[in-house]
């Protein structure tokens, strides 16, 4: 696949916005209250809305990389019939 990230970014990337962020926002919540830090839930909405633009970034890079591989598998199919109608015109 032709991803417009390396693969070791993509990676830290998922793991970054799929199971680190959203641990770090629910205990910044919960221990941010408990313990009294002003603007808790500024942060937490912050770290979500940062794990949500990673999410979107990764997303983007998948779909480039589909979109890339269908149009090459559409353009090798389409050669691949070229050939063959090509190969029965003169075989007649």
């Amino acid at each position: 696949m032709n991803y417009l990230l390396s693969k070791k970014v993509y990676t830290y990337l998922k793991w970054s916005g799929l199971v680190a962020l959203p641990a770090i926002a629910v205990f910044i919540s919960v221990v941010g209250k408990t313990w009294g830090w002003p603007n808790v839930d500024s942060w937490v909405t912050t770290i979500n809305a940062a794990g949500v633009l990673i999410g979107t970034l990764i997303g983007i890079s998948s779909a480039s990389a589909k979109l890339s591989i269908d149009v090459t598998d559409s353009a090798e199919i389409r050669d691949k019939k070229d050939t063959t109608s090509s190969n029965s015109d003169t075989q007649m």
